[in-house]
């Protein structure tokens, strides 16, 4: 494979491409190093401690409020008050870095729709001179694989994750003939991070009707609930065991236990690892094991599609279903619920899904650094459901429709990334060429 690989680069730079420190690129464009693409000297942010945000005082960027991918997070917003702020204020066009720990490498370009953003001590700015290149275009390499392998090498030089400016100034850029040639690159990537931007948006709507939702419907009506129209009749409140008609529960066991051992077959473990809120998530590490070890571990019982499943420390209260009827282990820290004749299944996971739920299991909760629940506090637990089964299987899918919406969009929105990703490869490597 990298036979094929090396002899891919060598037609590449055969027919108009050259071999260069950050890759094979076209013959007509250079690598330049950071500093000569500046127009002042990289500086250092304010040395100011964070106070509440106030719509009085200009607000604070700090290395947490960067994402992976480069934009501001508008939550948990804080402000800075001291008299120097004004010589920190970014301008458009600018890029801060951040210099130490563990989200070295982490860039921002500076978007005027953010507000007023005075830059903390831990970032590094700089402003990119725009007469050789354009600051989106700079930004845009900022989130590739070759910067961030950069990234990994300069910053543990030291033996502490870190990047100072004048390192920073090193960092060779891949730079197109023409600024109408970098203008159009960052253009194409722009497009499609407004797709996502404007996603990221809907998303965020949906989740919070979907919350809403869930507030008016998985509460009674005596308690300030909405009831579903052609319904009627009591709701019911019970202790949590008394709408379960079983529990499995193998915390503790491990294959050495029953002189066996993983491997030997594709039935997946599912344990704390990887149930997340609201989904199995498979791509995360999960043992698999064999059909003798599957007879010798559920002899309690085996999942069925809908089973609910809970784990019960480290995290706690992640809550999801059994999405198929193919064969499962269960594992660690994690318990699966089988429901009695008084509650669907469906509307239990929304319910457990809920703010209600969660808060009574943070309340219920024992430990202090690795919070769990034991089982008889779990069971004690107070669970709100209408009589009807009717009434409860119509409000679970209402809100399994409105997370249908949601995971189509978030498809959407990692299908657009994925496009991205597949852009910058081809445009800020000049294998494909806009102008």
């Amino acid at each position: 494979m990298q036979l094929l690989e090396d002899i891919k680069t060598k037609i590449k730079v055969n027919n108009g491409f050259k071999e260069t420190e950050v890759g094979v690129i076209p013959q007509d464009w250079e690598v330049v190093r950071l500093k000569n693409l500046i127009a002042d000297s990289p500086t250092y942010g304010i040395n100011a401690p964070a106070v509440e945000f106030s719509e009085s005082l200009p607000q604070y960027l700090r290395i947490t409020d960067i994402s992976d991918s480069g934009e501001y997070i508008h939550s948990g917003k804080a402000s800075v008050n001291n008299p120097d702020w004004k010589r920190y204020i970014l301008k458009e066009g600018e890029i801060v870095f951040a210099r130490t720990g563990a989200s070295v490498g982490k860039s921002y370009h500076y978007n005027p729709k953010d507000g007023i953003l005075v830059y903390a001590g831990f970032l590094i700015k700089i402003t990119p001179d725009t007469t050789v290149i354009d600051s989106r275009y700079l930004a845009a390499f900022l989130q590739t694989k070759v910067y961030w392998n950069w990234v990994a090498v300069m910053s543990m030089r030291s033996g502490q994750p870190g990047i100072n400016g004048i390192e920073y100034g090193s960092l060779f850029i891949p730079i197109p003939p023409t600024l109408a040639e970098q203008k159009a690159i960052a253009k194409s990537l722009t497009d499609v991070d407004a797709l996502v931007s404007n996603l990221d948006k809907l998303i965020t709507k949906k989740e919070a009707i979907k919350q809403g939702a869930m507030q008016q419907l998985l509460i009674s009506p005596k308690q300030g609930g909405n009831r579903l129209s052609g319904f009627e009749g009591e709701w019911e409140e019970k202790n949590f065991i008394h709408v379960v008609s079983k529990y499995i529960d193998y915390r503790g066991r491990t294959p050495k236990k029953l002189n066996m051992d993983w491997g030997g077959g594709e039935i997946p473990a599912l344990s704390a690892n990887n149930v997340q809120m609201g989904r199995i998530d498979f791509n995360k590490e999960c043992y698999y094991g064999s059909e003798a070890l599957y007879g010798r571990w559920m002899e309690q019982g085996s999942c069925k599609k809908g089973d609910v499943l809970l784990t019960m420390e480290a995290p706690l209260g992640n809550v999801a279903q059994i999405p198929d009827n193919r064969k499962y282990i269960l594992s660690q820290r994690v318990v699966l619920i089988k429901t009695n004749n008084l509650v669907d299944d469906n509307f239990l996971y929304h319910y457990m899904i809920s703010d209600a739920f969660q808060n009574e299991l943070q309340l219920n909760a024992t430990g202090s650094t690795a919070q769990g629940i034991q089982r008889k506090r779990l069971d004690k637990i107070k669970i709100s459901f209408p009589k009807n089964i009717r009434e409860q299987q119509s409000i679970a899918a209402i809100l399994s429709d409105m997370d249908a919406e949601i995971k189509n969009l978030q498809k959407k929105k990692a299908k657009y990334q994925s496009i991205k990703q597949g852009m910058m490869q081809e445009l800020l490597t000049g294998k494909t060429r806009l102008v």
